[in-house]
């Protein structure tokens, strides 16, 4: 009885914020998408609302959702909601916590902790070393480091 009562108020929260947990979800699987390290888009498979507070800047919710792997490629500039979940004996299947601040209406900050195999961090750091000594000028120096 306390889980659904707590349901209730995070739902009314959210609805009182201008904010719809829709679209809450949406901001945070499509910046989860932006940072992953994998080639393809993610999409949710389970979300669990785990925080809603309003405070008097905004509002700031924490989702803990499921993640799968789609058929689609990054690049193909798809929406993850039109893509087809590989099976799951060859996707990626993660699990990942996003803390997403909203002032005013307007998605703020994202937060993504979590995701081992989606925002694997020792590709990400491996990534610019690789290409440090070919192609990657552009990116050290929007960075701020130097030009090589």
């Amino acid at each position: 009885m306390k889980s659904f009562i707590a349901i209730l108020s995070a739902l009314l929260i959210l609805q009182v914020s201008g904010q719809s947990l829709t679209q809450v979800l949406d901001d945070a699987i499509d910046q989860l998408n932006e940072e992953s390290t994998i080639d393809n888009l993610v999409s949710v498979t389970g979300s669990e609302q785990t925080k809603v507070i309003l405070t008097k800047q905004g509002l700031n919710v924490t989702l803990k959702l499921n993640v799968q792997e789609t058929i689609c490629t990054k690049d193909s500039a798809g929406l993850f909601s039109d893509c087809t979940l590989k099976p799951s004996n060859v996707a990626i299947i993660d699990t990942c916590t996003c803390m997403m601040k909203y002032e005013n209406c307007v998605l703020n900050k994202v937060e993504i902790t979590g995701c081992p195999e989606v925002l694997s961090p020792i590709s990400n750091m491996l990534i610019p070393l690789a290409d440090s000594a070919s192609n990657s000028t552009s990116d050290l120096s929007s960075a701020g480091g130097g030009s090589s």
